[in-house]
C-alpha cells in the first residue's frame, strides 16, 4: 500500500510515524510545499518520496488514499483536490465547516470511501459519514 500525507509538519509527522509503526512495509509519500518539511521527511525516514503539490505526487506515484495533515483551513481545498485525484480521505480536526457538504457529495458520486471527522462545535453533525 502507498499512503499519501499532505502536510509534513507535527500531525504529518506523527502520522507518517504511527503508520510505520503499525507496518513498515507501508510505502509512505509526502506533500507539503516547505522543502525544509520534505527534507526532514525524508531523512528521519518517515516518508519514501515527498513532493511540493498533490498533481506531482499523484502523478508520479499512484497512491492508494490520502490523509490530510494541514492546517484546518486548508483541509476543503486539499481535500477536494485529492478527490479529483480520485483519492480515498482520511481528515480528523476540521474546525470550519466550508466546502465538507460538496467534499462529501463529490466522494459519494466517485464511490470513494472517505471519512471527514468534524469538531463537535462544527455544524452540520449529520454530514458525516
Amino acid at each position: 500500500m502507498k499512503l499519501l500525507i499532505v502536510g509534513l509538519g507535527s500531525m504529518g509527522k506523527r502520522r507518517a510515524r504511527l503508520t510505520k509503526g503499525i507496518d513498515a512495509a507501508i510505502q509512505i509519500v509526502g506533500v507539503d510545499t516547505a522543502e525544509s518539511r520534505r527534507d526532514e521527511a525524508l531523512r528521519l525516514g518517515l516518508a519514501d518520496a515527498a513532493y511540493a503539490t498533490i498533481g506531482e505526487a499523484a502523478a508520479a506515484e499512484h497512491p492508494d488514499a490520502a490523509l490530510v495533515c494541514t492546517a484546518p483551513l486548508a483541509h476543503a481545498a486539499v481535500i477536494g483536490e485529492l478527490l479529483d485525484h480520485d483519492l480515498p480521505v482520511f481528515t480528523e480536526l476540521n474546525l470550519v465547516s466550508d466546502g465538507y457538504r460538496e467534499n462529501m457529495a463529490k466522494a459519494a458520486a466517485k464511490k470513494l470511501p472517505s471519512v471527514f471527522v468534524l469538531h463537535d462545535a462544527v455544524p452540520p453533525r449529520d454530514a458525516v459519514y
